[in-house]
């Protein structure tokens, strides 16, 4: 195969998977949670990841506008999805924790991610999907030294 065309197919397969496991993703959260964005979920994900979060990191972890963030989190806080604690080492800070209501719906839609997950993968060999899921690492830490470069 032409070696400038394997990377531009691989990229092009990486977009189509994205896409539909995006798409099936959304489907899924529109059944579960019809109100949720997909950058809500985002933050749900990442607050149940990262307990205790502040603002800040959770402003840098989605690459987002500070104000954005700010609404985002009020509209979360109001749903009861997630509130804001004291900071235990920083009283003049504030921490970001999911609430049970919140916990249980980023269980709910987890649950979902691992049923599309095992729908990809089904057929799939397990030394197949390891060397599939090296692969993918080996790349995004390529792009990543890249990117630092620049």
């Amino acid at each position: 195969m032409n070696a400038d065309k394997l990377p531009m197919e691989m990229l092009d397969a990486l977009h189509e998977l994205t896409h539909a496991y995006r798409s099936r993703m959304r489907a899924k959260m529109h059944q579960l949670e019809p109100e949720v964005t997909p950058n809500e979920l985002r933050m749900l994900i990442y607050l149940s990841h990262h307990p205790q979060s502040t603002h800040k990191s959770l402003t840098d972890h989605m690459h987002a506008d500070k104000a954005q963030m700010a609404r985002t989190l009020k509209l979360l806080e109001e749903r009861s999805w997630i509130e804001r604690m004291p900071h235990p080492g920083d009283g003049r800070s504030r921490v970001l924790t999911l609430t049970a209501s919140g916990a249980e719906r980023v269980a709910a839609l987890g649950r979902e991610r691992t049923a599309i997950g095992r729908n990809m993968l089904d057929g799939m060999p397990p030394e197949d999907q390891e060397r599939v899921l090296k692969a993918l690492r080996a790349m995004k830490e390529r792009l990543a030294k890249v990117q630092g470069s620049c």
